[in-house]
């Protein structure tokens, strides 16, 4: 995939910036690394996605660092001093994730980050729900970053007749198997470039089909095309910057 992101910037009586989400190589060998915290963790994000990887018959390698309750600012600090040189060298793609907050020096952060990483890498940025209404805002002046947009899926979930409960671990911000499989999907679809609509049901692990909607397996899988519609909308979707 020879396309790269663009951040286009149109002066009215606003300046508008439009994001797209694209990436600048296809690779099915390539070695991807996921940076967060337990919002990538507890869904098994990277999980589910090396097992999609798997099963489609890729090639590629998932590593991920997903410490509890860091920001990206302390992985920036583990990375420079504690002795990640080999890993680092070897990455291909690094999708970043951040605490759920803001002002807490997110853009200098992934700056620097980049700085580690050799030349070839590209970087992403896993939007979760709470990145929704100002992160791509507070990340314009990120060099090379390509979103990924599954806390819009969330949030068009909602709008559309699901509730908290069927993403979320019971009583807990967190993702549960459901939410984690939908963000492993967008994130499949983005760097890939290939429609999460041609993923077969049969792929899903038996924890996470339970928590699909439907009473029948015919009724899951209805769900799941539903969901899978709505990825690709999401992705296909070029919005404000402040959005």
């Amino acid at each position: 995939m020879k396309r790269i992101i663009s951040i286009v910037c149109v002066i009215l009586t606003l300046s508008i910036f439009t994001i797209k989400y694209e990436i600048k190589s296809k690779n099915d060998n390539a070695t991807i690394l996921f940076i967060g915290n337990s919002l990538t963790y507890v869904g098994k994000i990277s999980e589910q996605f090396k097992d999609l990887t798997e099963q489609e018959g890729k090639n590629n390698k998932i590593f991920a660092k997903t410490d509890p309750n860091y920001k990206l600012s302390q992985h920036l600090y583990d990375l420079t001093n504690g002795g990640y040189e080999s890993m680092i060298s070897k990455v291909d793609i690094v999708i970043f994730q951040e605490y759920g907050a803001y002002g807490i020096d997110t853009a200098n952060s992934i700056i620097e980050l980049q700085k580690l990483f050799p030349d070839k890498t590209e970087f992403c940025f896993l939007l979760t729900e709470f990145d929704v209404g100002g992160r791509m805002l507070e990340l314009k002046d990120v060099p090379a970053l390509t979103y990924i947009p599954s806390g819009y899926v969330h949030n068009t979930l909602l709008e559309n007749g699901y509730i908290y409960d069927q993403l979320h671990n019971y009583n807990d911000f967190h993702p549960n198997e459901l939410y984690g499989y939908i963000a492993a999907l967008t994130v499949y679809s983005t760097i890939f470039e290939e429609s999460c609509e041609d993923i077969p049901y049969e792929y899903l692990k038996k924890s996470t089909k339970s928590l699909v909607p439907g009473l029948s397996d015919e009724k899951k899988e209805k769900s799941l095309k539903y969901i899978e519609k709505k990825i690709m909308e999401e992705i296909n979707t070029e919005r404000d910057i402040t959005d």
